[in-house]
């Protein structure tokens, strides 16, 4: 069994030793809640058995903290059976984890020890080609991104990592900003979003994930005016980020308990996105949502 992991802050030296637990003492799964509390919203279930590491007590309660499958929130103590007590790892920044030098984007084989899960884009940028592609071992997603000029020569290379596999890819890459100011975006659901200059690989802005969290398995548009609108499978909704790295809102349909987006698309009307789970009038269901430029739900469709 992959173990889930829920670290609090990804990639930061934490204060205290963490915790790996496993899920006991129920029928099928336990609620994983809003806040340590049973009076606060269920966000999802955590089946029995399931093994969390990364796990933190809350101080002067009966809660622990868990992120499961992304999202992070608490299980009572009770439901939890401690497993052993881990040390504090620190693991870098986001877009400056190097890759090993046997694992080149143009030559993964399976003497390497890699899985090479193919090209993730491949797109011309002025006289640069942008390659990126998602790298597996046992432990870690990689993800290694490459500029290239005319003939085929590299002029940079950004890469990042997790620390972790999951049924879900944890990192991603795109071409954003305008068509006069182009930018490549670098996605790492632990780390956050690093905007990189298409010519030379710098970092032009970084949004980490304590400022906004957006999950694994990501749905993602870009406007002509270099607006991103990006959101996890497991959530939350869509949030907007300007050409600049500015987060210009976050859309909450929440109280529809609205889940497993693995649609997004960009309308005159505004942000469309497909939901594999969704709260109707009559239950449990799927349904296509419309947020407008704003962030507000415009329209429910139910499938």
């Amino acid at each position: 069994m992959i173990a889930v992991a829920c670290l609090l802050t990804a990639f930061a030296l934490a204060e205290e030793p963490t915790m790996t637990m496993k899920v006991i003492k129920c029928k099928q799964a336990v609620n994983l809640r809003k806040g340590p509390s049973t009076d606060t919203d269920s966000l999802g279930l955590v089946p029995l058995n399931t093994e969390l590491t990364g796990c933190a007590a809350v101080e002067g309660s009966d809660w622990i903290v868990v992120t499961y499958q992304g999202i992070t929130g608490y299980i009572r103590n009770d439901f939890l059976e401690l497993l052993a007590v881990e040390e504090p790892v620190e693991l870098g920044p986001i877009a400056e984890r190097e890759l090993p030098a046997e694992a080149p984007i143009a030559d993964i084989n399976q003497e390497s020890g890699y899985t090479d899960d193919g090209i993730a884009l491949e797109q011309a940028v002025g006289g640069i080609t942008v390659k990126a592609r998602r790298i597996y071992t046992e432990a870690n997603e990689y993800l290694l991104v490459v500029g290239l000029d005319a003939s085929g020569n590299e002029v940079w290379r950004k890469q990042t990592m997790t620390p972790d596999v999951t049924e879900m890819t944890q990192t991603d890459a795109l071409i954003g900003g305008t068509a006069d100011a182009p930018l490549v975006l670098m996605y790492n659901d632990w780390l956050g979003l690093s905007a990189l200059d298409p010519a030379t690989g710098e970092v032009r802005w970084e949004i980490t994930k304590d400022q906004i969290f957006l999950g694994g398995s990501i749905s993602r548009v870009v406007d002509a005016n270099g607006v991103l609108y990006i959101a996890g499978y497991y959530g939350p909704d869509p949030v907007a980020i300007s050409a600049n790295g500015e987060i210009l809102w976050q859309a909450d349909c929440s109280d529809r308990q609205a889940q497993w987006m693995t649609m997004m698309e960009l309308t005159e009307e505004g942000i469309s996105c497909w939901y594999g789970s969704i709260k109707g009038d009559e239950g449990e269901t799927t349904a296509t949502v419309v947020f407008d430029f704003n962030g507000a739900v415009k329209e429910i469709i139910y499938d």
